[in-house]
């Protein structure tokens, strides 16, 4: 006759890192400022470490012509800069160009799934 079954297939989807919020001091300076940009309390699965960092900067306003499509919300934004390689630190020390800025932070795991978080304007 004919055979029964079911089968039970259960899949597991990584959630990206998250982070309590992105802090920058001080909160405005002057050329040669050095300023202190870093993810409160990051966290993730015990699976999903180590989790690694990267910060940008974009300026805070911008003509059309400086504008690129943001891949995960299509919106118009800023184009923005590296300030860092990626690293296994969530904190990091930079100088900042002279404008109001906005600062980025994204922190992934070690899957790829990641996070970004914003800070902004900072003078």
């Amino acid at each position: 006759g004919a055979m029964r079954g079911s089968v039970e297939v259960r899949f597991r989807v990584n959630s990206p890192p998250a982070a309590r919020r992105l802090v920058v001091t001080p909160e405005s300076g002057v050329l040669g400022t050095r300023f202190r940009l870093g993810l409160r309390e990051p966290s993730d699965e015990p699976a999903d470490y180590p989790l690694r960092y990267q910060f940008f900067y974009s300026a805070a306003v911008c003509d059309a012509a400086s504008r690129v499509v943001d891949a995960k919300t299509g919106e118009l934004v800023c184009t923005s800069v590296p300030l860092s390689g990626v690293l296994s630190d969530p904190s990091f020390d930079a100088f900042l160009p002279p404008g109001e800025l906005r600062i980025f932070a994204r922190v992934a795991d070690r899957h790829g799934a990641s996070s970004r978080f914003e800070v902004g304007p900072v003078v």
